[in-house]
């Protein structure tokens, strides 16, 4: 058997079916996951909205928007925007809804529904409902 004849039966060997299927792009046919409803962005000169804090409170509260607009969130030193349900009901905990102490932050709101957050240290709630 020549040196070519035995690597192509090696890979013959090798190549059978073991029920695993590569689609196009090379995923193993798994699905990519779906495009997050809460995106950073950059601040434009007029964002829909501004989400500050006034003592240990959301200032708005409750923020009214439509799909695919921008809220600029402005946090200080001691106050954070963590992901979360404000209690007693049913809003959405997206996980790109996060700014950082003493951060400035612009998020799109890519999918309608109400969004609730608090602040982490002293869980005071704001939401956001997009149309």
């Amino acid at each position: 058997m020549t040196r070519f004849a035995m690597c192509v039966a090696v890979l013959a060997a090798c190549g059978g079916d073991d029920g695993a299927k590569i689609d196009a792009a090379g995923s193993g046919g798994q699905q990519d996951a779906p495009p997050p409803t809460v995106q950073a962005v950059t601040c434009p000169a007029t964002p829909a909205a501004t989400v500050m804090t006034s003592g240990f409170m959301f200032s708005p509260m409750s923020t009214p928007i439509t799909q695919g607009q921008i809220v600029q969130f402005v946090m200080p030193a001691s106050h954070d925007v963590v992901p979360g349900h404000v209690p007693s009901d049913t809003s959405i905990a997206d996980p790109g809804l996060m700014v950082n102490f003493s951060e400035t932050k612009c998020l799109m709101f890519t999918q309608s529904g109400t969004y609730g957050f608090h602040c982490g240290p002293h869980s005071f709630n704001g939401t956001i409902t997009v149309q």
